[in-house]
């Protein structure tokens, strides 16, 4: 055979031809034929509640369309749930797992090995180690895998939400689909699509819609999957010779932040729902299953960073005054009273956040 050199200009066509037709593979593999497993809704969410053991590899693929300011201190939490990302996941465990986000500049990379996170930055070379064991933190790379976002969702949902799926073809195999539909009025999320292997219960793709939207905020799916436990080097990190480690207080987010420094302790119940959440002090939820609100008093020099600039301050209907932003599928408030200045945020209407806040306010006018 003789080989027939490509023309430059050529060039362009075959690369664009080849990632057209990667692109188009999903699709092309859910078009096949395939027989849909036939399993009850409640069932298939008890699997997929218990895959946390299930040790898998593979290529996900995550689509975000919140529009969010950017917030210092919250990590990588706005690129990952306002952008689409490509990650590759090795999981051996709950505690032993890494997950890579993959772009054209590098690589960043978190490597969860007991209860240390590593993150490893390869455009900036630098790494930083921090403990995991804080009750609350933002969003981060492998929430947004399929099995733990779905058992995330599940965890709140009532057996009267769930309603069967059709199912669909994803990596590559057969997935068992459920529908979770929350039924308060004060959620912003309108479902839940979930595809899961109707025999480990692992989620191979996830779909959230806000409530009136036509289209999902987040949808996280997996192009290619192995369900066998990664070697064990593909989990292990050590910091390259020679790359600046940073540790301690510098490494910690916003809502760690508030809780381990805050000096304002949160009350036990807030408008009429209980804390949820042990440990910290200036931070915690409220509230169950898709109405969780979270709420963090920060220290008055972080404050400043919240929401930015950009979201002004506008009356509320409680009679104070507060920043507010509203997405598809989330809200966040920030108020500031006498005592301290209030984060709070979730799957929630405004109008549930501001309750939240008036009841914050008043309890600091009262001193208490």
């Amino acid at each position: 055979m003789i080989a027939v050199p490509i023309r430059r200009h050529w060039r362009w066509v075959v690369v664009a031809s080849a990632t057209a037709l990667l692109v188009s593979l999903p699709r092309l593999v859910a078009a096949r034929p395939f027989t849909a497993p036939s399993i009850a809704p409640e069932e298939l969410a008890a699997r997929i509640l218990s895959s946390a053991p299930v040790a898998y590899q593979g290529y996900v693929d995550t689509r975000g369309t919140l529009e969010l300011p950017d917030v210092p201190r919250t990590g990588r939490a706005t690129t990952l749930l306002g952008e689409p990302s490509a990650l590759r996941a090795w999981v051996a465990s709950p505690t032993s797992w890494r997950v890579d986000e993959l772009s054209t500049v590098g690589e960043h990379d978190t490597y969860h090995i007991g209860t240390t996170l590593w993150v490893w930055d390869s455009q900036e070379r630098r790494v930083r180690r921090s403990d995991d064991t804080a009750p609350t933190r933002v969003v981060r790379s492998n929430d947004l895998l399929p099995p733990e976002l779905a058992r995330r969702l599940l965890a709140g949902a009532a057996a009267s939400e769930l309603e069967p799926l059709g199912a669909l073809r994803v990596a590559g195999r057969a997935a068992a689909g459920i529908r979770v539909r929350p039924s308060s009025s004060e959620t912003t999320i309108g479902t839940i699509d979930i595809w899961a292997d109707p025999a480990t219960g692992l989620a191979v793709r996830v779909a959230i819609t806000g409530r009136g939207d036509p289209h999902p905020s987040v949808v996280s799916r997996f192009l290619q999957l192995d369900e066998h436990a990664p070697a064990a080097e593909q989990v292990r990190f050590t910091p390259p010779r020679g790359v600046q480690v940073d540790g301690g207080n510098g490494t910690l987010d916003l809502l760690q932040i508030a809780g381990r420094f805050g000096n304002v302790a949160l009350p036990a119940e807030l408008a009429g729902s209980p804390r949820t959440t042990p440990g910290a002090v200036s931070d915690g939820n409220y509230g169950s299953g898709f109405t969780l609100v979270n709420v963090a008093a920060v220290r008055q020099r972080d404050a400043g960073a919240l929401l930015g600039a950009e979201v002004p301050s506008t009356v509320r209907s409680w009679g104070g005054e507060a920043r507010v932003l509203v997405t598809p599928l989330m809200s966040v408030l920030v108020v500031t009273t006498r005592r301290a200045t209030y984060a709070m945020g979730g799957a929630v209407t405004v109008d549930v956040l501001d309750r939240y806040a008036n009841a914050l306010t008043q309890l600091d006018r009262g001193g208490s």
